[in-house]
């Protein structure tokens, strides 16, 4: 989702940290904020301090706002490790950081950052990130795909620590409850979207395949949230069974998935869509919700990962379309999920910790 996860207490660059600080940890962020120009701002959530640095001012960059928040929080904590992710940039700084004050460096590899923007635009930024990552104490990979191609780069020290969900993510309503607060239909096959509605992640294909499988199913409808191209369209056709709900705050998510019959996650082939593990995915499987996803990445198995009761092939609109008429064929008890059954930040938490400690220890021996 296209949102402030800081802002929001959501996803990955939160909630690790977040649980770290519940363990008893004393846990410093700092975040780049590349799109506002709100100069630096602070927050506590009690053991977790967290800064947030605008990168840009009106229209110039403004480095120093960070580098200086930076400074701050080493004079003020003096961390024992230092751990980094979000982009290649953030990964090249906080390992200078460690090595700076020569303590372990962990880095936290959530996507391909060698295939963002930034890496291939910024002259060295690529060569300097991988240099980085070789040198790196501990790397905690997203996915086993990211994990795999960091090996097949001569880079160890690598797990795999996949994306989780808070443990009170999934909410305690029906189906019908949670149709009523998103004003859609009681008595409809609702299917849809949450995410990216976006070219790189292969809406044109659900959208496609929706379109054929709506015009033969009056009972059925598609709902859409999150933001989207500038030249997204849904054909007109079909339009009354569509229910765009714009671009949901992470708080109603568990409300649409509790509303959906089958919730969709779709994405295509490359650097991204190969090594990411989609946070959908677990947030689905909290809610009990059965998925169908594209065959892309960590769907891309010969046995189907826990809650997938439909594959389609990326960028075939015809199979995504026999997906769903297959599913709706399927008697609902033999595809059926428990709701609550994905693993927890905490859990995720609990096996980062594992492994710091160990770095510390080392590194106090030596």
């Amino acid at each position: 989702m296209d949102i402030d996860s800081i802002q929001e207490r959501h996803g990955r660059a939160y909630h690790l940290p977040w649980e770290l600080s519940k363990m008893g940890h004393q846990v410093s962020g700092l975040f780049l904020d590349y799109r506002s120009s709100e100069g630096c701002w602070r927050r506590s959530d009690d053991r977790f301090s967290i800064s947030v640095c605008s990168l840009k001012s009106r229209a110039f960059l403004r480095p120093d706002c960070y580098y200086r928040e930076l400074r701050r929080v080493i004079r003020l904590q003096r961390p024992d490790i230092v751990i980094a992710g979000s982009d290649a940039l953030n990964v090249v700084i906080g390992y200078h950081t460690a090595k700076r004050l020569k303590v372990p460096f962990v880095a936290d590899i959530k996507d391909d950052y060698s295939a963002f923007g930034m890496t291939t635009i910024v002259p060295f930024l690529e060569r300097a990130y991988y240099r980085c990552l070789k040198n790196a104490d501990l790397i905690t990979c997203a996915s086993s795909s990211l994990q795999n191609t960091l090996l097949a780069k001569g880079i160890s020290h690598t797990i795999a620590l996949e994306n989780a969900v808070p443990a009170n993510f999934s909410l305690d309503i029906t189906t019908e409850e949670a149709r009523q607060k998103l004003n859609l239909p009681p008595d409809t096959f609702l299917f849809g979207v949450a995410g990216a509605l976006s070219a790189s992640r292969d809406i044109a294909t659900v959208l496609e395949g929706a379109h054929r499988f709506l015009l033969g199913a009056n009972n059925a409808a598609l709902v859409l949230a999150g933001p989207r191209d500038e030249n997204f369209d849904v054909s007109e056709d079909v339009a009354n069974q569509v229910y765009d709900l714009g671009k949901l705050p992470p708080s109603k998510v568990p409300i649409l998935f509790r509303a959906l019959d089958l919730g969709v996650i779709p994405n295509k082939p490359g650097s991204f869509g190969n090594h990411c593990y989609p946070q959908k995915y677990n947030e689905m499987l909290a809610c009990g919700l059965p998925i169908c996803a594209s065959r892309v990445g960590v769907f891309d198995t010969e046995v189907p990962q826990q809650g997938i009761v439909a594959l389609f092939e990326a960028g075939d609109a015809e199979s995504f379309l026999t997906s769903l008429q297959a599913y709706t064929r399927t008697p609902p008890h033999t595809t059926a999920i428990t709701s609550g059954t994905s693993v927890h930040w905490s859990n995720r938490a609990q096996i980062l910790n594992k492994e710091i400690c160990k770095l510390l220890i080392k590194n106090h021996t030596n």
